[in-house]
């Protein structure tokens, strides 16, 4: 499942939704914290931050 949540936080980036793309990106972390993509994803959100 975490990679399903990694997607759904690229779809929220999309949709100009950062907060929720965080917030999938950080459930995708929960679920595998090794997952280095939604890892370099939540990164990259913060930065613009």
């Amino acid at each position: 499942f975490a990679s399903a949540y990694n997607n759904l936080g690229v779809v929220h980036e999309r949709r100009g939704e950062p907060e929720k793309a965080m917030v999938a990106y950080e459930k995708a972390l929960l679920l595998d914290p090794d997952l280095a993509e939604a890892r370099k994803n939540l990164e990259r959100i913060k930065a613009r931050r």
